[in-house]
């Protein structure tokens, strides 16, 4: 999968020193007489926190709850001085916090994603500063002591240069270094998460592996569905537990990938191996659209209502009410369905499948083709069905000829990112851009279709309670928006269809598939 480790990020200003053998004590009193005012030892919790799949580190931030003596979130990045926020209580979601610029920060960057914790520990930390002339702290030094930490260092010292004062900072940092002290290549955070063995990167879902065009195609195909079923796996329990709606919508479409790669490997699967586990993968993806339909109507319901204006938001608060209902019922069948014996029984069987040795699979007819040709070959054969259904496509044609084809859309695009380490990185990117702006297209039209469904079903339900005539007078205003965004999605299909019925668009797949090929 790609690599996403990036550096530990490192405090702006700040270096961080491990003395020598040498005690808290002992520095103490050699900080004492050289002209710093040392306080008094704090026993502090503080927990690292970030996305399951490391929002934070990929951004190069990283936020710190620290428990004593009150609780504070410290959100530090390079490049910017460090930045807090008083809490009372655990933060689950950024959308949690106080309104303003430090959740907003966070916000751009961690979305919907819930915070989850990376790794925790407890160190006794003295604080050693020295002043100016004018009683202004000039630089700091921070010792820490990890108690509940085995690994790292007995002790640590960061020195903080404060602005406007580079010359105290340098001479604190000699100071260090001519008693033994020798530097860290991150800060005191950095080093226990290293030492913990944690990674700050978290979980990446890309569906891309290390491949090879020349090698067996079934290599490849197992491979790829290998690294797909880490995904399913790693999204499983999140989403039978909702940590947040992120970890169902990457189980989904992991297991539409699946069943998308498995599919398409006709000729290269062994037939009954294809059969079972596209039945069972459809299966598992079927149970999965209902609550994630209804995941996407709640996420995005503040943007469809916006316009309407505050007393139509509020006579709406019914049918959003009736809606999360229907998704916490939708989420109860999708748990249910997880843990039952079919669901065991695919994820145990399709294990023992994907670590098969490949000469013990009964490999069909072109699975020692190699892996470029083959995958050539598929991209082809969709990419020509994408556009014989698209072009067929009018203003008359039915809904349902759009979402067909947004299925087509959504197989070629797996077949892109399943595969994507054998084809050629840069006209990758410009077609699969082309291929999104579609996909996009088609999306929004089936979202607008399915929502506006959705209402309709809700608004049958309130018929038959005691609510209010404003409801169903602002239930008629949304429905009349999601109309309009579905016909909106519709005239732009055309615009959106011919950019990528395209020459340039040819050319760079067939320079892609030629290079497969050779």
């Amino acid at each position: 999968m790609g690599d996403r480790r990036l550096p530990l990020v490192q405090l702006m200003e700040t270096t961080t020193f491990i003395p020598a053998g040498r005690t808290t004590v002992e520095m103490r009193e050699i900080l004492l007489g050289n002209g710093f005012v040392v306080g008094q030892p704090v026993t502090s919790t503080s927990t690292v926190l970030d996305t399951f799949d490391g929002l934070l580190h990929q951004a190069g931030m990283r936020l710190t709850l620290r428990c004593a003596p009150d609780s504070v979130l410290v959100l530090t990045s390079s490049g910017s001085p460090p930045a807090t926020m008083p809490v009372t209580q655990a933060t689950r979601f950024v959308a949690d916090l106080s309104a303003g610029p430090f959740r907003s920060r966070l916000a751009a960057v961690t979305g919907i994603r819930a915070l989850l914790p990376v790794v925790s520990f407890t160190e006794r930390v003295t604080t050693a500063v020295r002043r100016d002339r004018e009683g202004k702290t000039a630089v700091t030094l921070t010792l820490h002591e990890p108690i509940t930490d085995g690994h790292s260092p007995a002790l640590m010292i960061d020195v903080t240069e404060h602005l406007g004062h580079p010359k105290p900072a340098a001479r604190a940092r000699k100071l260090l270094s001519a008693i033994g002290c020798t530097t860290l290549g991150h800060d005191v955070v950095g080093q226990i998460i290293t030492s913990s063995g944690a990674d700050p990167a978290g979980f990446d879902s890309s569906p891309a592996v290390p491949l090879d065009a020349s090698q067996p195609a079934i290599v490849g195909w197992q491979t790829v569905l290998a690294g797909l079923a880490l995904t399913i796996d790693a999204n499983w329990q999140g989403t039978i537990d909702e940590i947040d709606p992120e970890f169902l919508h990457e189980l989904r479409v992991a297991v539409r990938r699946s069943r998308s790669v498995i599919a398409q490997g006709k000729r290269i699967l062994p037939d009954a191996v294809r059969k079972t586990f596209r039945e069972e993968f459809g299966w598992l993806g079927a149970i999965t659209g209902p609550p994630r339909d209804l995941d996407v109507y709640v996420i995005e319901w503040s943007r469809y209502v916006a316009p309407l204006g505050p007393l139509s938001i509020a006579a709406l608060q019914p049918v959003l009410e009736h809606l999360q209902a229907h998704r916490g019922r939708a989420h109860a069948d999708l748990v249910e369905a997880m843990r039952s014996e079919r669901a065991a029984q695919l994820l145990t069987t399709w294990a023992a499948w994907l670590h098969a040795t490949p000469d013990t699979v009964d490999p069909s007819e072109h699975a020692n083709h190699s892996l470029g040709r083959v995958v050539a070959e598929q991209i082809s054969d969709l990419h020509e069905t994408l556009l014989d259904h698209g072009r067929r496509i009018t203003d008359e044609s039915p809904a349902q000829d759009l979402h067909d084809l947004r299925k087509i859309a959504k197989k070629l695009r797996y077949l892109f990112e399943c595969f994507a380490t054998v084809l050629a990185t840069k006209p990758l990117k410009s077609f699969v851009s082309q291929l999104k702006q579609l996909q996009d297209n088609l999306g929004e039209h089936q979202d607008a279709a399915v929502h506006a469904d959705e209402l309709r079903a809700v608004a049958a339900e309130l018929n038959s309670e005691s609510t209010s005539p404003d409801t169903f007078i602002a239930i008629g205003r949304l429905s009349e928006r999601l109309e309009l965004a579905k016909a909106s999605a519709r005239d732009e299909f055309p615009r959106r269809f011919d950019a990528y019925d395209s020459k340039p668009t040819r050319r760079l797949l067939r320079g892609m598939l030629e290079a497969l090929d050779r």
